[in-house]
């Protein structure tokens, strides 16, 4: 599947060409094209729906690594959301990130901007293999229902919400307790009360 996803990550790039007033090339949004294309394929490939579930994923966010190294430093949140949104599939990603780098720039390589952009897949694998528990999938703290007694909070879309973003807070470091964990929804609710 990963090689299939290197044939297919750019297959979009055709539909999505366009030149800026400078001369420039781009291919903005070429990553959804590409995804659709290999959904498409896939399935006149026969394969599976969980083998064209992660080929779209490989396909879909293989831009991911390139702008996560666009912007460091990265961020656990930033971390956590790429393994958020791409789960397994994200170890094929980084890899096929590497290789497109080094495809895309050639013989012009610049040796350190490399080591960088390895370093930053090194940190996303990092917190993916050695620190799954906590940068990736931390153990809620609180659940749907201690939410909705503590809060009396109404079943619903708002406690996903609550809970994604409790999540978050815990794999960036900034909860790690059941009591911080209620004065971080306290906090949440206070703030969506305000706007």
């Amino acid at each position: 599947l990963l090689l299939l996803a290197a044939l297919l990550h750019d297959t979009g790039k055709a539909q999505t060409r366009t030149v800026s007033d400078d001369g420039r090339v781009h291919f903005h949004d070429h990553e959804k094209i590409s995804r659709s294309m290999a959904v498409s394929i896939g399935e006149r490939l026969r394969l599976s729906r969980d083998e064209i579930a992660r080929l779209a994923t490989i396909v879909g966010h293989h831009m991911r690594p390139h702008w996560l190294a666009d912007c460091p430093p990265l961020s656990a949140r930033a971390a956590y959301r790429f393994w958020r949104d791409t789960g397994a599939a994200g170890v094929d990603i980084c890899l096929l990130g590497m290789a497109d780098y080094l495809a895309t720039v050639g013989p012009a390589l610049d040796h350190d901007a490399w080591l960088f952009y390895v370093e930053t897949q090194q940190q996303l694998l990092n917190r993916y293999f050695l620190a799954y528990d906590t940068a990736v999938a931390p153990a809620p703290l609180l659940t749907g229902r201690s939410l909705m007694r503590e809060f009396g909070l109404a079943p619903g879309p708002e406690i996903g919400a609550i809970l994604e973003g409790l999540r978050e807070a815990q794999a960036a470091g900034e909860v790690s307790t059941p009591e911080q964990a209620l004065d971080w929804v306290r906090h949440f609710l206070d703030r969506a009360a305000q706007n």
